[in-house]
């Protein structure tokens, strides 16, 4: 598609665009994925400390 073509319909693709980002992550919540991922080494780090581990060895492996 020639360029003076898109640029003349820059806000329609834009719309359009979000549409589809949007039906994705619509579909991937529905299917059940979670798109909010929380690492883990900062709760693997706290409880290194609390309980006294040898930290280097622990964190080192994590």
């Amino acid at each position: 598609m020639p360029l003076e073509v898109m640029a003349k319909h820059e806000d329609v693709y834009e719309a359009k665009k979000e549409k589809v980002l949007l039906g994705k992550r619509l579909v991937l919540t529905t299917l059940g994925f979670d798109l909010n991922i929380h690492h883990p080494y900062k709760p693997l780090v706290a409880a290194i400390k609390k309980f006294q581990v040898v930290a280097n060895t622990l964190a080192q492996v994590a």
